[in-house]
């Protein structure tokens, strides 16, 4: 606006004679396309020289106006309204030439917006590269009072100077243009809420898609508004989804310019993804985020830990073949980081993969190894143990398994363990009872109880157990139909089943395929062919007679293999020496016999010590 001076300045006088006969105005043109300049007049002294002058792109112009002259040079190409005068849809810089002994300038958007300027002077500049720029840098567009539509002081915008020439900067340097977006940013984020969204989406598509801010203003701006939605600023949670997921698309055909900004949006993302519980879509979205491309520095910390962010996220919604992936990759990065917390998580992940993938020894090991660690509290320790004790009734029956059974049964924790019961018995080298299962089953997740793919050798089993019609009830009841289950149906009840045939080969000395059938209510030839199978893999030593359909137990191996290893149900590091007699079957008569005599003593020592029989 043409601003009017009603106070005097009296004190000011020692500066009029800074003030010259004429005055040089410099016109700067550093935008990237023409600037249509027209120089008109108020009052006072006039200007007389071209009224329009043209500045090329990067180039610039001046002209000389007289002392006392009053008038505006305003941008006359931004709209057809305003060609070849100052009125109409343009922006303008407004001068009062030598008033009260200073000369007077300020910015006025008051009739519109059109291009951002600067005018700079040996005093005080202005500056405004937007329409929302702060009153005390220009009248905003509407404002004829000079009052900032009320809010503030008559005309804050203007400056006074006692300098003789001045600079007017169209499309100032990138520090300014970064402040000016930065500023409509902000104006963004303050509009009502419903607005926000496709407002930041226009803002978004501007800077990114036209370039019109240049690449280091679009990062500086993008990282303000990736720190804005953090912050919430946009309240509701869907609405801030639908922006960072919209800003993302934008981003995504210039990602190799806006890595850093892509990667803040996306971990936000994730995180809103994740407090919903949508573990894969949360783990998608981190999988999209550069780590190894030459465009930025990631460290190796930060990539560890969005691994194994990206492991846990899979592993919550039992993804495991690609949480492995994700995991070999966590485990070349592993050995470079002092981080404890780090260190467990990929620990515990590790763990959790073996676990989902079968590998329940690995698995009970360490979940065992993070049962110790002193840093996690009480109850995650007591959790890593139990998984460490259903892990480990989960694995194959076999000498391993009876030496891992035995570490933890003999920790002294274990007996505040829901699962500690079946524990007991399997260690004890007890038959598990099909309601004693039940128990144990109701505390196991869903892929302990995944259902197990028949092999060959069940499908031909249940075909002969359909054709087999020879009657054979030896060592059953002879009322008593045999079982037509042609093998395990689930992880958990393919380890009962090979944990009672175990058990069972402590307790007979031989056994025909329909008793252990029936003792495993499977059909027998399922029983014979998962015998024969444990056999194979050296988890069962026994010999199988196919003509008597007899299974033999071999005592002796079994006694020397547990007690060497301190098997679990024998005597620990007590080595049993066998005598050769020549006769296999005096040889186990009389191990039986060694085996009662030195159990019936621990007893009594037992019992001793807790003096409940007296020493005589």
């Amino acid at each position: 606006m043409h601003f009017s001076i009603t106070a005097t300045f009296s004190a000011l006088a020692f500066l009029a004679s800074a003030v010259q006969a004429s005055h040089t105005i410099t016109l700067r043109n550093n935008c990237g396309w023409g600037a249509g300049l027209r120089v008109d007049n108020y009052s006072g002294s006039p200007y007389t020289g071209a009224a329009r002058v043209d500045v090329p792109a990067k180039s610039s112009k001046s002209v000389v106006v007289p002392d006392g002259w009053d008038g505006r040079v305003c941008d006359v190409t931004a709209s057809g309204s305003s060609a070849n005068n100052c009125y109409g849809a343009c922006s303008m810089a407004e001068f009062n030439m030598n008033s009260g002994g200073l000369n007077w300038y300020d910015i006025s958007n008051i009739l519109a917006y059109t291009v951002p300027q600067k005018i700079s002077s040996s005093c005080d500049s202005v500056t405004c590269t937007s329409a929302g720029c702060p009153c005390n840098q220009a009248y905003r567009p509407g404002d004829k009072t000079g009052t900032c539509g009320g809010t503030g002081p008559l005309d804050q915008a203007v400056r006074a100077c006692g300098g003789n020439d001045f600079t007017i900067t169209y499309c100032p340097a990138q520090k300014d243009k970064s402040t000016a977006y930065s500023e409509l940013l902000q104006n963004i984020l303050n509009l009502p809420q419903d607005q926000i969204p496709a407002a930041l989406l226009t803002y978004v598509g501007l800077i990114v898609n036209r370039d019109q801010p240049g690449i280091v203003v679009a990062r500086q701006v993008l990282s303000e508004l990736a720190g804005a939605l953090e912050k919430n600023k946009v309240e509701d949670r869907e609405a801030r989804k639908k922006v960072i997921q919209d800003v993302l698309d934008t981003l995504q055909p210039r990602l190799v310019s806006y890595e850093e900004q892509t990667a803040a949006l996306r971990l936000q993302m994730a995180s809103l993804l994740e407090e919903e519980e949508e573990w894969v879509e949360a783990a998608r979205v981190l999988m999209g985020i550069s780590l190894d491309s030459g465009h930025r520095q990631v460290s190796s910390e930060e990539k560890l830990q969005i691994y194994i962010r990206i492991v846990r996220l899979l592993l919550e919604e039992g993804e495991h073949a690609q949480a492995d992936t994700y995991c070999k990759r966590a485990a070349l990065l592993i050995p470079s980081t002092s981080n404890r917390e780090l260190q467990l998580s990929f620990k515990l992940s590790q763990a959790r993969i073996a676990d989902f993938n079968r590998r329940f020894y690995d698995a009970a090991l360490r979940y065992n190894e993070l049962s110790w660690v002193p840093e996690l509290d009480e109850d995650d320790r007591a959790n890593a143990l139990s998984a460490a004790v259903t892990c480990a009734v989960l694995d194959p029956a076999g000498p391993k398994r009876s030496r891992l059974l035995a570490t933890l049964f003999r920790d002294e924790r274990a007996p505040s363990l829901e699962n500690y019961t079946i524990l007991k018995k399997m260690f004890n080298e007890h038959i598990i009872r099909p309601d004693e299962v039940k128990g144990f089953e109701a505390t196991l997740k869903p892929h302990h109880l995944a259902r197990v793919a028949q092999s060959q050798n069940d499908k031909l089993a249940a075909r002969k157990a359909a054709a087999d019609n020879d009657g054979d009830t030896d060592m059953t009841d002879a009322d008593t139909p045999q079982s037509t289950r042609t093998g395990p149906t689930t992880v958990l009840d393919k380890a009962v089943l090979e944990h009672n045939l175990l058990s069972a080969s402590k307790i007979y000395n031989n056994i025909t395929f329909a008793g252990l059938g029936a003792l495993l209510d499977l059909a027998p030839a399922a029983a014979e062919t998962m015998a024969r199978r444990m056999i194979g893999e050296g988890r069962l030593h026994a010999s199988i007679d196919q003509v008597a359909k007899l299974i033999s137990f071999d005592h002796t191996h079994d006694a020397r293999q547990d007690d060497a290893a301190g098997g679990a149900g024998g005597l620990g590091d007590v080595v049993q020496e066998v005598e050769d007699t020549g006769a296999p079957e005096t040889d186990k008569w009389d191990l039986q016999i060694r085996k009662s005599a030195s159990s019936v003593e621990s007893i009594v020592q037992y019992l001793r010590e807790k003096q409940l029989v007296s020493v005589s």
